[in-house]
């Protein structure tokens, strides 16, 4: 068990690390205009314990862009979650806000082009605590599987004797 949330905790705070340092990194990217191809509201659902359904409204944003004579298209407002809000008013107006037609500024990165976003440097707010979390499972799973070995050393220990 151990073992499990030490890997999940590393695997964790590792995605959150190198998105985090990708988010960052897009606020200096390089920038072309994109035009909007798609907008449209997303309802996504999740199954509750007990029964029912949990909602959420995600705003589907799709913008073409093209960089040295090659097109992309991408839907990334900013890396890390979904742009996805309680309640369907919420995403309605993110999709009002990037109509179909619509000219955007996208950043891109030099290096690889097809990665793009349209709101850089944003930082989820949720991220601080999925780190910290990513840590504790980290922590507590090396934690387990210490006590572990040195349970079974002192047991062999004592067989010996």
């Amino acid at each position: 068990m151990g073992l499990v949330a030490a890997g999940m905790g590393g695997a964790l705070v590792l995605w959150t690390w190198n998105t985090t340092s990708r988010i960052r990194a897009s606020a200096s990217w390089p920038t072309t205009m994109g035009e909007v191809v798609q907008s449209r509201v997303v309802v996504d659902s999740s199954r509750i314990r007990g029964g029912g359904y949990n909602l959420s409204y995600r705003a589907d944003v799709r913008y073409r862009y093209e960089v040295t004579a090659k097109r992309f298209e991408s839907s990334t407002f900013t890396f890390g979650t979904p742009r996805s809000f309680a309640d369907r008013t919420g995403a309605e107006s993110e999709v009002a806000l990037y109509p179909v037609g619509r000219n955007v500024q996208v950043y891109f990165d030099r290096s690889e082009p097809a990665t793009s976003c349209l709101l850089p440097g944003t930082v989820p707010p949720d991220f601080d605590i999925l780190m910290w979390m990513s840590l504790g499972f980290l922590v507590a799973g090396v934690a387990s599987v210490s006590s572990g070995v040195y349970s079974r050393r002192i047991q062999t220990r004592g067989i010996e004797a």
